[in-house]
């Protein structure tokens, strides 16, 4: 991707979830303790060439990230989906290794951030 995006926007997710803060955070939490699970998915379905079960999972993840203000990982699993969507077998393996990179990102971040810092800016 050309651009640099955000791993994380506060400001957005409070946005997206209509300015409640707090459900913004809760959300957010919500996220990081499942984006274990979807990696695991992911990599289990790629590994096994799945193209359904990746496909579900990438769509589920899509749905999941929607209001948590994770930019970078949400234009990354969005190109995931068209890509998969439009059945180029050829690009699924390094748009899959970017998501899950992302992911790793997201989650190494959240490590070393504790929530309430991360929504104190806003």
């Amino acid at each position: 991707m050309a651009t640099e995006l955000e791993i994380f926007d506060p400001a957005q997710s409070i946005e997206r979830v209509g300015g409640n803060k707090l459900l913004a955070i809760e959300l957010f939490s919500m996220l990081l303790k499942e984006l274990p699970g979807y990696l695991e998915k992911i990599r289990h379905h790629s590994q096994k060439g799945d193209t359904a079960g990746l496909k579900e999972t990438i769509h589920s993840l899509n749905g999941s990230i929607a209001y948590c203000g994770v930019p970078a990982l949400k234009a990354i699993a969005r190109e995931c989906e068209t890509t998969i969507n439009h059945g180029q077998p050829e690009e699924h393996n390094t748009i899959v290794e970017m998501v899950m990179d992302e992911i790793e990102h997201l989650l190494t971040f959240a490590r070393e951030n504790t929530l309430p810092l991360l929504f104190s800016s806003v």
